[in-house]
C-alpha cells in the first residue's frame, strides 16, 4: 500500500475507506484517488 504524506498513518485506513465508498456511491473514482489508493 502506497503511504502518502499528507496521510497520517493512524487515519490512512478510515480515509480510503471513506473515498472508496464515495467513489462507489457517485460511480466514478478520479484518476488521483486511483494512484493514491495504490
Amino acid at each position: 500500500m502506497l503511504v502518502t504524506p499528507m496521510v497520517k498513518p493512524g487515519g490512512k485506513l478510515e480515509t480510503r475507506k471513506e473515498t472508496v465508498k464515495l467513489a462507489a456511491k457517485t460511480d466514478k473514482l478520479p484518476q488521483t484517488e486511483k494512484l493514491r489508493a495504490g
